[in-house]
């Protein structure tokens, strides 16, 4: 899809025809995290959305996939400028109804889906998979335990953090990650707002989930926590 004067690699996966009708569908837009990729995405539940009649496209934001490795686009923290790339290329299809257009993403996407949705109210609906308060601070806190020696739940080194933002040192990525911070972005929310997280999830702490669903600015506004026995425990 088109993004500035490059393009960003997205599959785009059709609705089912039959579930859809004859109106134009609902879409939704679905970016990675960290340190995921659009065709591991594809196996989250993208084909129960086409079931449903609802038609996705899966994007590698820049930092992501293709976009990093291929395409030399590194992360930046102000995801509305592709997600308002995708939402254009979405809205722009005539199966498509424009005003019914949403957006979702995990883990990072946490930060990336909220961020998109408070600064481009085109967007219908908001879903994270999982918080993403503060990123900067996740990093120092993160690093200053692996520093102590700790042995921390990554799914990556840390020195990933280097790559995608396109640095050298850790002082550098850290002024990058300035940005990364929904305090002061997620109450300009209008749309209605989804908010997962798992109990035991061991990277992002649920005080942080708290404090996004209650800065949310959005009056329909929903938190679910899942619990070992509902299976959403991590």
């Amino acid at each position: 899809m088109p993004y500035g004067d490059k393009k960003l690699p997205a599959l785009f996966v059709h609705p089912d025809s039959d579930a859809a009708g004859k109106r134009p569908a609902p879409a939704v837009v679905f970016f990675d995290g960290f340190d995921i990729t659009k065709e591991i995405q594809y196996f989250k539940a993208v084909p129960d959305l086409a079931a449903r009649g609802i038609g996705c496209l899966i994007g590698d934001g820049p930092g992501n996939g293709e976009s990093v490795r291929f395409r030399n686009l590194p992360l930046h923290y102000q995801t509305e400028r592709h997600a308002g790339a995708a939402y254009d290329y979405l809205a722009a299809r005539p199966e498509f109804d424009p005003k019914r257009i949403g957006i979702m993403a995990l883990s990072l996407g946490g930060y990336y889906a909220p961020r998109a949705a408070a600064m481009d109210r085109r967007f219908a609906c908001c879903i994270s998979w999982g918080p993403e308060w503060d990123y900067q601070w996740k990093w120092q806190h993160r690093l200053a335990r692996i520093e102590r020696g700790e042995i921390l739940s990554l799914s990556v080194p840390w020195q990933h953090l280097l790559w995608v933002f396109g640095v050298k040192t850790k002082e550098e990525a850290f002024q990058k990650l300035e940005g990364f911070k929904l305090d002061g972005v997620i109450q300009k929310m209008r749309c209605p707002y989804l908010l997962v997280h798992g109990e035991g999830d061991a990277q992002a702490p649920t005080d942080h989930a708290e404090h996004m669903i209650a800065a949310c600015g959005s009056a329909n506004k929903h938190m679910k926590v899942f619990t070992r026995e509902e299976g959403g425990y991590h």
